[in-house]
Order: C-alpha cells, then sequence, then structure tokens
C-alpha cells in the first residue's frame, strides 16, 4: 500500500521541481531496489513514505505544519535511521524561518512525538528480554554506532561499494557515475535537503551494509538531485533501460566465495537471472520451510545479545 501510494509523493516532488524529466521518476519506480523493497512485508517502504510525506509538508504545505511532526515521528518509529529526514527539515525550517520559537517548538513536538512510539517498545523489550542480558538500561543505545564487526573497515566499504553497483544496471551505474562531475555547487544548494539525506544515508550503509532496502531514501534522493542537472536524453534512455534490464537479465562483473560472509572477490563476467528474478526465487525457497526461518530468526536476535551488547 505504502509503495504504491508513495509513487504519487515522489510524482509531486518532480512536478515541483524545475527541470521536469520525468523518465527518471520511471528509472525510480522500476529500479530493483524500489521493486524488490516494494514486495517485501517490512518498514522500508512505509517509513520512505513518511519520511518524503514530512520534507513535502514542510517544503510546500505550511497551512498543514500540524501534521509535520507525526509523520516525522512515525517515520522514525518504523525505522530509527529516518530520523535523518527530521535533520534535513530541522535545517530546512532553520532556513526558512527566523523565527527560533518556531524551530524550537518543531524539535520539541517531533521530538515528544517520536519518544512516545518508541518508549513503550523499548520498555517492553527490556522487560522481557534484555533485562536478562545487559546490565543497564543504558546499554540498549548501542545499536546507535552498531558496525559489522565481522569485517574490516576495507571488508565493509567493498560490501558498501558493490550493493550500490545494481541499482541502474552496470551500464547505467556507470552512467550515473559519469553525471557526477556535472554535479555542481548550484545543484546541491538548490536541492541541499535531498543532498544532506542521500549523504547521511549512505554514511549510515557504510556502518553497517547489508540490506540495499536501508539505503532506498538515499536512492530516491540521488534521482531527485540528477533531475536538476543538465545531460543528454539519450544518456538517460540508457540509464531507464539498463535499470529495467537489471530486474530480469543481470550482467554480474564480480562473484565471491561466500554470498552473505563474503571474504574474497573474483571478476568474473556472466548473464545472470535479473536482480527481481533472483529475490524471488530466494522467496520462494524460503518459503518451503518459513517455520524454519522465523524460529531461526528469533534465535538468532537472541545469539547476538546473549554476551550483551554487539559491539561490545
Amino acid at each position: 500500500i505504502f509503495c504504491m501510494i508513495k509513487v504519487i509523493i515522489i510524482l509531486l516532488f518532480f512536478y515541483r521541481l524545475t527541470f521536469k524529466n520525468f523518465l527518471l521518476y520511471y528509472v525510480a519506480l522500476l529500479s530493483p531496489i524500489y521493486l524488490i523493497s516494494g514486495f517485501s512485508v517490512i518498514d522500508y517502504h512505509a517509513g520512505l513514505f513518511f519520511g518524503l510525506l514530512g520534507i513535502y509538508l514542510v517544503l510546500y504545505s505550511p497551512n498543514l505544519k500540524f501534521l509535520i511532526p507525526l509523520t516525522f515521528a512515525i517515520s522514525a518509529g518504523l525505522r530509527l535511521s529516518n530520523v535523518i529526514f527530521i535533520l534535513a527539515a530541522f535545517l530546512v525550517v532553520q532556513k526558512n524561518s527566523s523565527d527560533f520559537k518556531l524551530v524550537l517548538r518543531f524539535i520539541l513536538t517531533t521530538g515528544m512525538f517520536t519518544l512516545f512510539i518508541y518508549l513503550p517498545g523499548y520498555i517492553s523489550l527490556w522487560d522481557t528480554t534484555l533485562s536478562l542480558k545487559l546490565s543497564d538500561p543504558s546499554d540498549m543505545f548501542c545499536v546507535l554506532n552498531l558496525t559489522n564487526t565481522d569485517h574490516t573497515f576495507y571488508g565493509r566499504f567493498g560490501r558498501f561499494v558493490l550493493k550500490q553497483l545494481d541499482f541502474f544496471g552496470i551500464l547505467g551505474s556507470i552512467l550515473v557515475f559519469g553525471l557526477f562531475s556535472k554535479i555542481r555547487l548550484k545543484n546541491i544548494n538548490k536541492n541541499y535537503y535531498f543532498f544532506i539525506i542521500f549523504l547521511l544515508f549512505e554514511l549510515s550503509f557504510l556502518r553497517l551494509p547489508t540490506e540495499r532496502g536501508h539505503l532506498l531514501p538515499a536512492f530516491i534522493s540521488l534521482v531527485l538531485i540528477m533531475n536538476s542537472l543538465d545531460f543528454k536524453k539519450i544518456i538517460l534512455i540508457m540509464i531507464f533501460i539498463s535499470t529495467v534490464i537489471g530486474n530480469f537479465v543481470y550482467l554480474s562483473i564480480y562473484d565471491v566465495d561466500q554470498p552473505d560472509s563474503a571474504t574474497e572477490i573474483y571478476f568474473n563476467l556472466q548473464i545472470k537471472p535479473g536482480l527481481l528474478i533472483q529475490d524471488y526465487e530466494k522467496r520462494y525457497e524460503k518459503g518451503k520451510d518459513k517455520d524454519f526461518y522465523y524460529d531461526n530468526s528469533y534465535y538468532a536476535i537472541q545469539n547476538v545479545w546473549i554476551d550483551g551488547c554487539p559491539n561490545k
């Protein structure tokens, strides 16, 4: 539902932008990261919907400002990393208003709504589970600096790069990377809120580069920033074709020794089923023994916390 509703919010942003390269809109909606996350019963799309809605209300609908703290609180309540939307909105409010009371009210009301959503769940989590593993409730805040301790920084950086090569397909990603040279300070200033969202979500992903869906806000922000760039239409068409084809046919330029715990990479040109098809096949196989995967997830979470904070 949120996946379908969000297409309207993204479209409204395109209508508000100076340049209207609407083919980029379809690049976003038909990209593997958007489709795969949309077919998941997970919080990526719902959190992004409320985050984008909050940004849109801050920018273009001041008459509905009473809804703004609630939308951001729901977004952050769905995914803690979505506090990045709150930070971007705070900078917009601060830049557009000289009224300190308005800025302070925005911070307090958004913070109170967010705490109201999080506090009951954290109290329940402590009482039912974590109090048996941790000595102090403050230890729960270790999730704020959680990293993948099984990999070195270089290992994390490698995963960080490889997991993003597929968003536009290999050819499309190369073309998008080439467009970075066209980004000027004026493009960043015009879309500074999207640039902040893009940058902070990328840094957050570098901290723990696991699920690609975490980068969905960064991906949408990047597409909206690209809309302000001046480039040839043929480039955009090639990016669109590469993105769509990547769902069904995947041109792989590398292979790894272990899918989820890679320690070595091999450069190997081969054609595989597209990312959307791969994801469907993986879900189908897991669905055959779903009880095992449910139990495995439950005990995996318990084992992570068995010796206290995972980062200790």
